[in-house]
C-alpha cells in the first residue's frame, strides 16, 4: 500500500485508528493492571484499617481493665490481711475446733470440704458442711466466735433440730463458707 496514494481523509482515519489501537494496547497492557493493583491495594488498606480499628478497641479495653485492676488492688491487699494463704483446710479445721473449746460442743460430722473459685482467680472459697450437737445458747456463742475470726467466714445454711432423746441439746446442721488466697497470689 502506497502511503502517498491515499487521500488525506483516509490518512487521518488510518492515524486515528492506529492511535486508538496504540492507546488501547497501552491501556490494556499497562494501565489496566495498575488499576487492578490499586483496587487490590485499596481493599488491603481497608482490611488493615479495620484491623487497626479493632486493635485500638482492644487496647482501649485493655487500658480499661488495667484501670479497674488498679482500682481494686487496694481492696485485694486488704483481703490478703483476712484471707490466709493457700487452701488452708487444716488451718480452717483448727480454727473451727479451737473455737469450740469450753462450749461443750460435740462434732458429729465435719463433712467434706468443697473448693471453688470465688470472685476472682486469686481467692478460693472453702465450703464446709458441719453437724454438731450442743445446747442452743452454746451454739450461738460458737457461731459468734467463728464470725469474729480474722478470717472471712460466713454461715450460709443453718438447720436446728431438737430431739427428745438429746434434750437439752439440739442437733445443728450448718454450712460455712471460708475464704483463702490461692497459692502463689
Amino acid at each position: 500500500m502506497n502511503f502517498t496514494s491515499l487521500n488525506k481523509n483516509k490518512k487521518v482515519a488510518f492515524f486515528i485508528i492506529l492511535s486508538l489501537a496504540i492507546v488501547g494496547g497501552f491501556y490494556w497492557y499497562s494501565y489496566q493492571p495498575k488499576i487492578q493493583t490499586m483496587e487490590k491495594l485499596k481493599k488491603e488498606i481497608g482490611v488493615l484499617e479495620r484491623e487497626i480499628s479493632q486493635k485500638k478497641g482492644i487496647v482501649r479495653n485493655l487500658e480499661e481493665l488495667e484501670r479497674k485492676y488498679y482500682q481494686i488492688q487496694p481492696t485485694m491487699d486488704l483481703m490478703k490481711d483476712v484471707l490466709p494463704p493457700g487452701e488452708e483446710i487444716t488451718s480452717l479445721l483448727r480454727e473451727i475446733l479451737a473455737n469450740s473449746e469450753g462450749l461443750d460442743i460435740e462434732f458429729l460430722d465435719l463433712g467434706e470440704p468443697v473448693f471453688t473459685v470465688a470472685a476472682s482467680e486469686k481467692v478460693k472459697r472453702i465450703i464446709l458442711a458441719l453437724r454438731i450437737k450442743s445446747s442452743f445458747l452454746k451454739f450461738i456463742e460458737y457461731i459468734n466466735r467463728l464470725e469474729n475470726l480474722p478470717r472471712l467466714i460466713n454461715v450460709t445454711h443453718l438447720r436446728i433440730q431438737g430431739k427428745k432423746e438429746i434434750l437439752p441439746k439440739v442437733e445443728i446442721d450448718f454450712t460455712l463458707e471460708a475464704y483463702a488466697m490461692v497459692n502463689g497470689s
